[in-house]
Formats: C-alpha cells, structure tokens, sequence
C-alpha cells in the first residue's frame, strides 16, 4: 500500500503543541469553548506551480481523537493524527494519546486505578485553539482535504470543538493559497474539511476511520467516502464485556444513552454471572449473560467470528481491552475470531483501550467494534 503523503514527508522540525491544561476546554461535556493561550502558527505557503495528485489519498489527512481505539502501529503507518485528551482526576491529569509515546502511559494508568470510573475522573477535549494548531502544524504541502473522525457530539466536546476548529482553519488556508495563488497568477488549489460524527458508542470510531481509509486507498473520492461513512456509522455497533457496570451506569447518566437497569445490575452480581451488552446509536441493550469474564470473552469472541461468515457491512473488526491484550490474543475464541477473519478477508485489529473509553466500562472490559450487515441476534449461552 502507498503512503498517503510519497512525495512531501509530514514536516518534523517543527515544535509540535503542549498538551498544558490550558490547552484543553474548560466547559463541561456538550460546550465549546475557544479559551486558549495558543497563538496562531504561520502557515507555510502552498507550492502552486506542482502538479495535483490524481488521488485524494495522497491528499487528505485524517484525524481521529485518542478514544479512537486501533493499534499505534497502525495509526502512524497510515499517517492518522490523533486528538490527545486530557483525564483530569481529584488529584493530578494525565495525556490520553494514541501516538507510541502514550503507550507505557496508559497501561500504567490501567493498571494502577483499582476504580478508574469513580466521579472524580472526567475526560476533557483539547479546546478549539488547540485543535486547530494541531491539524494545522501536520497539513504539508500536498494536503489539499482533511477528514476528521470524532467520537460521538454528545458524549464529548470533541466532535463540537474540532467542527469550530475546522471552520477556522479552512478560512486561514483558503485565504493564504489565495494570496499566494494571486502572487503568480494562478488558479487557488482547493482546501476543504468534513468533521464526521462516530454517532454510535466511542469505540465505534475505529471503524470508521479504517473504513475511510480503506476507501481512499482504493481510488474513492473523498466526497463519496464521506457519504459512505455517514451511511455506515449508523451500522456500526460495539459489543463490551464490561468491567463493572457501575461505571456504565455513572457514565451513561451524563452521555444520553439509555441507562442499564439496576435490577438487572443486581441480578448479575448476585448470581455471579458477566452480562455481554450491545451499544448502538442511543441504546445499550443485554445479548447475553455468562458465568465468569472467560466463558463470556469466549463465546462473546466466536460469536464475532459468526457475524464474520455471516458478512459485514465494512471489512474491518477492532478489539480494544481496558488492559494486557494478551488476555485476548491467548485464548481459543480469539483463534478462532483470526482465522475466520482471514479466510473473509476482514482487517482484525487488537489493541489497548484509551483511557476515556476504559473510564466508562472499567479495567479490564473488552469492545469489539463491527458493522454487521443484519442486527445481530441474542448470543447463545
């Protein structure tokens, strides 16, 4: 596969921006705010006389935000720049990021908190200032669109705060390549952007974001990519094997979904049994209750190999565990999830949970996120 961008390197000499607090909104989930000391960054003037690509791969940066769960290799192999959040807790915040640097972080994190769903613990966006300096300091010579994929708007300020930083940012290009287009009287090379809502649960995103990706290798446009995506992110659905449900319980109060019944809660603990639950658009509903987190991991894992054969409507299945993947990538359901996926060609992806998402569902939890082609039925005890 091509890289995105063969011939101009994303630039790298350049200081890229703190992830100080005052970077970060300081409005609650659902708020915009532009409050940031950052100052605009001069952008670098677009070389006007070069030949466009014919591809919009070669011309488009995506942008996803830390909770978009997918292996750090994969993302820096794909050149995707990754919005870092901010976990603030009672005492002390922490980077929730998706770049290699991140990694040792937020397996530290995971495996210190013994309740990391607890009140105190609250995941913020970077503020508008900030988002715009970051896509702007990673757009090259050759980048022409950007394709942002963002966790759901109503779970976090991030999808409203990238949409203002987006508005922002086209206006400053457009106006710098006119400027430099009228120096050497030549046609202005276009500059756009398209924000995507992930609409479905946070782990949702990962989808999407291979999805695009997918596309745009093959030869699409990024127009139809972007129709493509807003069909599909209303397929996508996360299937979790949550930690704690009181995490989800906490989390979905503030979050518009629908919350899970405290009888059921009640029911579970009492008769020792892990609930296997399905997120989609603003519902969460149960699948399928297991004795204990390993019979639930496996039949919750060979039933995603079933969805598999049965077709989905995009290639792609992305695991994420709150902690060690190797209490995944070990067991029977796991192989069986592999093999099935490579005999249908599907792209399977295995990787640590982002800070923000474990908050919700506890150390520990597993996602699988996938697109199935029908709504899955109940999983078979």
């Amino acid at each position: 596969m091509q890289p995105r961008h063969p011939t101009v390197p994303f630039p790298s000499a350049r200081p890229q921006p703190t992830y100080e607090a005052d970077a970060y909104a300081k409005s609650l989930p659902g708020m915009v705010t532009r409050e940031s000391r950052a100052a605009h960054a001069p952008l670098r003037p677009p070389v006007v006389d070069a030949p466009a690509p014919a591809s919009d791969a070669t011309r488009t940066l995506l942008v996803a935000d830390a909770s978009c769960d997918l292996p750090e290799a994969w993302l820096a192999t794909h050149q995707v720049l990754t919005l870092p959040l901010r976990i603030r807790t009672a005492s002390d915040s922490v980077t929730d990021g998706r770049s290699a640097s991140d990694v040792a972080r937020r397996r530290a994190f995971l495996a210190a908190s013994m309740d990391i769903g607890v009140v105190m613990q609250r995941s913020i966006a970077l503020s508008v200032a900030g988002t715009e300096e970051l896509i702007a300091a990673q757009l090259n010579d050759g980048a022409d669109f950007v394709l942002a994929i963002t966790q759901a708007a109503r779970r976090s300020a991030v999808h409203g705060n990238t949409l203002a930083a987006a508005q922002n940012l086209m206006q400053r290009v457009t106006q710098a390549r006119q400027r430099q287009a009228s120096r050497h009287q030549a046609p202005a090379r276009p500059f756009k952007i398209w924000v995507v809502d992930g609409d479905a649960a946070n782990h949702a995103t990962a989808v999407l974001l291979c999805e695009a990706q997918r596309l745009l290798a093959a030869g699409e446009r990024l127009p139809q990519v972007v129709q493509r995506l807003d069909a599909l992110r209303r397929d996508v659905q996360t299937i979790v094997l949550p930690a704690d449900l009181r995490h989800l319980h906490a989390q979905s109060a503030t979050q518009a979904d629908t919350p899970l019944s405290w009888l059921s809660y009640g029911v579970d603990r009492m008769l020792n049994r892990t609930p296997v639950l399905r997120f989609a658009a603003h519902r969460v509903d149960v699948l399928a209750h297991h004795r204990g987190q390993t019979e639930a991991m496996d039949a919750t894992l060979r039933w995603t190999a079933q969805q598999v054969s049965a077709g989905l409507a995009a290639p792609h299945v992305c695991v994420s565990v709150a902690g060690d993947t190797d209490a995944v990538g070990d067991g029977e359901g796991w192989a069986v999830l592999a093999a099935t996926c490579r005999d249908y060609g599907v792209a399977l992806h295995l990787a640590t949970m982002s800070i923000s998402n474990a908050l919700a569902l506890g150390r520990g939890a597993i996602a699988i996120a996938l697109a199935p082609k029908k709504s899955p039925r109940r999983l078979s005890r």
